[in-house]
């Protein structure tokens, strides 16, 4: 690997501030592992404007690099298997997943001078007064600068090697170095090119520095679990000195999702208040070193010691990715003291060309040094173990994301500010304190006892793939994730008591433990949450508010006509399926049931995610489709999960029972794999399941068996071959309607997890073997086709 890069801060005439940063990376093969891509580039350049706290990167390859990227997808086995198949599915398309763009010129590099030029995007030339020239050229902005040395080039680390991360003595051998050089401070001058805007003169400071090497043995641990991270600091301080800084770290990634580590781990525990919300996320790191080198204002550099420590995490809504943002630097040999703080958090670049995401882009610094205070300016790059490597981790960290903002809405403790607004008195008088608790505990802490006991959030994930399939910046839509998560859990809590069940992810529900009135009030008061936070999510705009509304309310009409279905029941259209085998018009029922209930406000949130974000007509219908699957999908895997026992995840990787099991057969409900089964089992054998469990007749040993009957006759089978063809006919048009990019691969996966899921089995076996008769015999076509609406 070989990569230049160039980090600059420059300031129009009026003051105004922006950062730079060009990463410029040639990929060659090594004799040991040669290859057919060889060599390949990529480019990398991002902008952050102080000012607007607006964030703007291009991510750009050559052919060989997407060729490169589509096998390392392809070979990567830490992927989880579902998204790494959905990203081999778009590359296949021939194109890379945006924000990557392929360079429609070649790549030219010469040395000696130094030449770049890739594809005309951008170029850095060296020229003979030992001066460079940096220039981007992007889509809707670029840039012209000349840099001029202000100190000589010097090595980082011990002689310039600086190891990926670091090893412990068992993996010694496993160091994969790259050299690094650096000129730590150059004059920058030149102009800038904005949207709408006339070419600006800009002068101010940067930092070059050019790396090689690599190519030595990949440490096995990588291929256990973990995955590698590193944060780099390059600072320039305002007395003249320049200070570099790598911390490499070796990161548990399930240890970090599910919030533990191993032994010999460091875990900072996900915080318990809303203040404390950008700790979750913290890596689990295993083993972290960090290399220092100094140079001071004369030119003379040295490899010291330091550490660099995080107190602050940012998650990104997008990426779920955390970043430590708030960090201290601290050498000792200067009696150095500062801390890192970026202006704009949003500096988040998220190409595939380089492994997923990573932050790249502009902090502040104060602290002190030598007991005097100092401050200045430093360029940051982190990449955060980004491997996803099971869809429930992604999911989990989901949940980290999304509890944090419903504890914003829902705390705690009774915040007097947060209650007026759930008893719908702002700006009105307020309650007393008495009254104020009371309504907190009949409230909010019944909602919070069932979000408290986990759950999947992948609705919320849902959302956030949504915003994100624009570029849209979701920052300010974070409490759109306590919005979906707060209107499914108020759902679950009518939904248990209206199915008299007594358990919910595995703890009671909450009828159980507040009594089914204050339940029944908590759960209907939870669907209200949008207008809560509307002024904040909603633009200035009383059409699109409007539109966001109307969405909204109609997938709460919807529910609870898919509610009424479920109450009023199904036994006689089974009846009519059980004496004539045809199961047709029960599989509509069911289909209308499971689209009304779980599917529309799904698809309610994911389309007020489109609107939100931008999206034109055809892109809100596609998107609306493809949710609506989605849900009707994962509530045909949810009446299959009922026949093992659903089960919930806690940490260490274990599962505890959430419900009962077969729990729907019990109480007499007509499932997915019950009606399709219909036409799967002969005449009298289906007449004797049906009557087993019709009218809640069924015992927890006979709706065993009749679960045990279901599976072994292929109702499972036709289950999630039925989802599946569902998710596979919507996907044809949102596939055409948005180009492809990563989060629109992950919706991808999210659809076939839906649909295929075998996770939620609780770790003991629960199902026994049932005798029955083995001269059954099944058809293999299942004659059913849902009709669109």
């Amino acid at each position: 690997m070989e990569r230049w890069s160039v980090n600059a801060r420059v300031r129009t005439s009026e003051g105004d501030e922006h950062g730079l940063s060009v990463l410029f990376l040639c990929y060659r093969a090594t004799p040991d592992e040669p290859s057919p891509h060889d060599p390949a580039h990529a480019l990398i350049w991002s902008h952050t404007h102080a000012a607007t706290s607006t964030y703007s990167y291009e991510s750009w390859m050559d052919g060989a690099a997407f060729a490169a990227t589509r096998s390392a997808v392809r070979d990567d086995t830490r992927w989880d298997p579902r998204v790494r198949r959905a990203v081999e599915e778009a590359l296949d398309g021939g194109r890379p997943l945006l924000p990557d763009r392929l360079l429609e010129a070649p790549v030219r590099l010469s040395t000696r001078p130094l030449g770049l030029d890739f594809g005309g995007v951008a170029t850095l030339r060296r020229h003979p007064d030992g001066s460079y020239h940096l220039t981007v050229t992007g889509q809707e902005e670029s840039f012209d600068l000349v840099l001029q040395p202000g100190k000589k080039p010097v090595p980082l680390g011990d002689d310039g090697a600086m190891p990926l991360w670091w090893p412990d003595k068992a993996h010694k051998d496993s160091i994969d170095s790259v050299y690094t050089y650096c000129v730590p401070r150059l004059g920058a001058r030149g102009s800038l090119a904005l949207p709408g805007r006339a070419p600006a003169r800009v002068v101010g400071e940067a930092w070059l520095e050019h790396s090689f090497g690599g190519g030595g043995r990949r440490d096995p641990r990588l291929d256990k679990g973990l995955d590698a991270a590193a944060v780099q600091v390059e600072l320039q301080l305002d007395n003249g000195w320049d200070v570099a800084a790598l911390r490499t770290s070796l990161v548990d990634i399930k240890a970090t999702s599910a919030g533990s580590a191993e032994p010999g781990g460091r875990w900072a525990t996900p915080a318990a208040t809303a203040q404390q919300n950008d700790h979750i996320g913290a890596w689990a790191e295993l083993s972290q070193r960090t290399i220092c080198t100094t140079v001071s204002p004369d030119g003379v550099h040295r490899p010291v010691t330091g550490d660099l420590t995080v107190s602050q995490y940012w998650v990104s809504p997008l990426t779920m990715n955390s970043y430590p943002l708030g960090m201290r630097l601290r050498i000792p040999d200067l009696a150095l003291d500062v801390r890192l703080t970026p202006p704009v958090r949003e500096q988040e670049s998220r190409p595939l060309v380089t492994g997923l995401a990573f932050w790249q882009g502009q902090s502040r610094i104060e602290g002190t040094m030598d007991g005097r205070p100092v401050s200045g300016h430093a360029f940051v790059e982190i990449v955060p173990p980004n491997t996803i490597s099971d869809l429930e981790d992604q999911m989990r960290r989901v949940r980290q994301i999304t509890h944090a903002e419903v504890r914003l809405l829902y705390p705690d403790a009774p915040d007097p500010a947060v209650v007026h607004s759930i008893a719908g008195l702002d700006g009105h008088q307020p309650l007393d304190d008495s009254a104020a608790a009371q309504v907190h505990a009949s409230l909010v802490t019944p909602v919070r006892h069932v979000i408290d006991l986990g759950g999947k959030t992948w609705r919320s994930l849902a959302a956030m793939c949504v915003m994100a399939l624009f570029g849209q910046e979701a920052e300010r839509y974070r409490s759109l994730m306590a919005v979906t998560e707060l209107l499914h859990t108020g759902a679950l809590i009518v939904d248990d008591v209206e199915d008299n069940s007594p358990l919910r992810r595995g703890g009671p529900a909450a009828h159980q433990v507040f009594g089914v009135p204050t339940a029944i009030n908590a759960g209907t008061n939870a669907y209200f949450i949008l207008d809560r936070v509307a002024d904040d999510i909603l633009p200035d705009d009383p059409a699109l508010r409007l539109r966001v509304y109307q969405t909204y309310l109609r997938g709460l009409r919807a529910a609870h006509a898919g509610q009424a279905l479920d109450i009023a029941g199904h036994d006689e259209v089974m009846d009519a399926a059980v004496a004539t085998g045809d199961a047709t018009e029960l599989l509509q029922r069911l289909h209308s049931n499971h689209r009304l209930k779980t599917a529309y406000p799904v698809r309610a949130i994911t389309e007020i995610s489109a609107l939100l974000a931008g999206a034109d007509e055809p892109q809100i219908t596609a998107i609306g489709h493809y949710a609506e699957a989605l849900g009707v999908a994962y509530q045909i895997s949810d009446d299959v999960a009922d026949l093992h026992g659903i089960g919930t995840m806690e940490r260490h990787g274990h599962r505890r029972a959430a419900k009962r099991v077969a729990e729907d057969l019990q109480n007499g409900k007509v499932t997915m794999p019950l009606a399709l089964a219909v036409p799967l089992l002969p005449a009298k054998h289906r007449r004797a399941v049906w009557n087993t469990v019709r009218g809640g007749k069924a015992t927890p040993v006979t709706a065993l068996a009749v679960a045990r009957t279901l599976i072994e006759c292929g109702a499972v089978d036709a289950c999630r071959a039925h989802a599946t063809t569902l998710l596979d006919e919507s996907w044809t048009a949102l596939d055409t309607a948005l180009p492809p990019t990563m989060p629109k691969a992950l919706l991808r996966a999210l659809g076939w997890y839906a649909a295929q899921r075998e996770d939620d089995i609780p770790d003991q076996p629960t199902i026994p073997r049932v005798p029955h008769p083995r001269t059954w015999r099944w058809a293999t076509k299942i004659p059913f086709r849902p009709q669109r609406p």
